[in-house]
């Protein structure tokens, strides 16, 4: 598991190889055996390891992909319980940080074992003209102040950096509204639908300056509104930060699983890409890998809510790089009564009216408050 928050990890045993038999919930069919293997923020994965080589001590180790920071190393030790614990010096071999190909290689030779066993096997299965597809540039930009000097560096997906409402949350405004005036049904001044397409489209692998330019389209809690079920496909496209540099992004989605159906480098372009993708045995996997200057293609089934869709780097996430799948939020209905409140508010007792609810101390607080949790 990287639990890291900005830096993709490269692991790897001494002498030993892996066999990655489980990604993020998901069997490999067939089992892909590896010498080191790259794990992005916020992805999980199961490899066998055999001991059969000479009894002793191993280096287990990570190191840094991706950014060059040389000498930072994680470690642990593989040792044979027949022989005498002992300090092991020799560490494996490492891909260099910026030298990629094995190991898209690699992630281009994973498959589900069995897709049609998944419940998203309905995205792998819907016509084509029926998929919605977003494709999604994420920008590094600079939002200015009213003098028009820069004061914050940003992301932002299609030029809209997200924020968070300042009203109410999200959650709890979609439950409302979607009860009120039935589903799909506009969320408010705050809220923005993301772009399907980007607002200006350059060479993305020049810099930003020559596209939309550094300055900051819009701030606004930006939101992709679907129905239950609804199959929809979500194209990452790479582009460089302000500073000329490319950066990877693993990007996680909540309360879903998402099939990895396509991959490549460059501009994606819909007319000749799409007949590449595999729609037979793609990983089926939550958080995958933008590699810097190519595209990745994702496609999912909506599941009823307000999940959270992210750059799993966490400064990209706090600085602007996500949005929120909002799909049928009617069907939720009022938090129950035993959720938990934030801050000084404590726990609540409710009767899911919709109406006031009576906080563990006596004040009341409004149903929707038990979604600020």
């Amino acid at each position: 598991i990287n639990s890291g928050q900005l830096i993709f990890q490269n692991v790897a045993i001494v002498d030993h190889n892996m066999t990655i038999v489980e990604i993020e919930g998901t069997i490999i069919d067939p089992p892909i055996t590896v010498a080191n293997y790259d794990v992005a923020p916020g992805q999980r994965v199961s490899v066998l390891i055999t001991t059969d080589q000479e009894p002793g001590s191993y280096l287990i180790e990570t190191s840094v992909r991706e950014r060059n920071i040389t000498g930072l190393f994680g470690r642990a030790i593989l040792q044979y319980s027949s022989v005498e614990k002992s300090l092991p010096t020799i560490s494996p071999e490492h891909p260099l940080w910026n030298v990629s190909d094995e190991a898209k290689a690699i992630e281009d030779s994973l498959f589900t074992k069995d897709p049609t066993t998944y419940s998203e096997a309905a995205a792998l299965q819907a016509p084509e003209d029926e998929i919605q597809r977003w494709v999604i540039v994420g920008t590094q930009n600079l939002r200015l102040g009213e003098s028009g000097q820069p004061v914050q560096l940003r992301w932002a997906l299609n030029n809209v950096s997200h924020v968070k409402p300042t009203t109410e949350t999200l959650i709890a405004r979609a439950v409302r509204v979607a009860t009120e005036n039935g589903w799909p049904t506009d969320l408010g001044e705050e809220y923005l639908d993301i772009p399907q397409l980007p607002p200006s489209i350059w060479n993305y692998s020049d810099l930003i300056d020559l596209g939309p330019g550094p300055n900051l389209g819009q701030s606004a809690t930006s939101v992709i509104r679907l129905k239950e079920g609804q199959v929809f496909e979500i194209v990452l496209q790479n582009a460089r930060a302000l500073n000329g540099a490319a950066e990877f992004h693993p990007w996680h989605v909540h309360g879903h699983s998402f099939w990895v159906v396509g991959r490549g480098e460059g501009i994606y372009d819909a007319e000749t890409d799409v007949a590449t993708y595999n729609l037979e045995n793609p990983l089926l996997r939550d958080t995958a890998t933008l590699w810097p200057l190519g595209w990745t293609a994702l496609r999912m089934v909506a599941q009823p809510g307000v999940w959270l869709f992210h750059c799993h780097l966490t400064s990209h996430l706090i600085m602007g790089m996500s949005l929120a799948l909002v799909v049928e939020p009617e069907v939720l209905g009022n938090p129950p009564a035993e959720i938990a409140f934030c801050g000084d508010l404590g726990s609540a007792t409710s009767d899911n009216s919709g109406g006031n609810s009576t906080g563990s101390d006596g004040n009341e607080v409004s149903s929707t408050a038990a979604f600020h949790h």
